[in-house]
């Protein structure tokens, strides 16, 4: 796979420039989304209101990240006469690249595959937390209306807690 030096060059810079671009983007949301674990963690809710507004601009910044990514593996697929960009990743372009360059590109490659992994990481602990959450209320609730709960509850000392049978505020249906 080779490419005329000035197509090389201008995917190199294209290439680079995207991650760059992506490497602020995934910056940006691992401090999110680490706000967002802190937030959870410490019961603040009027906080992580506040950086949810805050963070829609993500959204955006991530729609267009989608859509230069696309333009990017569509302009490589055209210099590098693969007929379909789909296959296309970052190493695969680099191999058309002069060994310095690929060795760069394929190092900040790596660096924002870590970073994303991070991401993933921090993002699924989120959730983990969330639906802690979301079982603790659902149990509160069952107790309050005195449905059965299944399994046990532990106390604030981590001692278990018996479910409770009898209802806490009555209902009328």
């Amino acid at each position: 796979m080779t490419a005329g030096r000035e197509l090389t060059d201008r995917l190199y810079t294209l290439c680079l420039a995207y991650l760059e671009r992506e490497e602020a983007y995934q910056t940006q949301l691992l401090e999110v989304l680490q706000t967002v674990r802190q937030c959870l963690v410490q019961g603040d809710l009027a906080r992580l209101q506040a950086v949810v507004r805050d963070s829609q601009d993500l959204q955006r910044v991530a729609r267009e990240m989608e859509r230069e990514r696309h333009d990017l593996l569509a302009e490589a697929a055209v210099a590098l006469r693969v007929p379909d960009s789909r296959g296309l990743t970052i190493g695969r372009i680099a191999q058309a690249l002069d060994r310095q360059r690929r060795d760069q590109l394929m190092e900040r490659a790596a660096a924002l595959r870590q970073l994303v992994q991070r991401v993933r990481r921090t993002n699924e602990g989120n959730a983990l937390l969330l639906r802690h959450h979301v079982e603790l209320l659902r149990r509160v609730l069952h107790t309050l209306v005195g449905e059965p709960t299944a399994g046990t509850l532990y106390g604030p000392g981590g001692e278990v807690d018996a479910p409770c049978d009898g209802a806490i505020v009555r209902t009328v249906g």
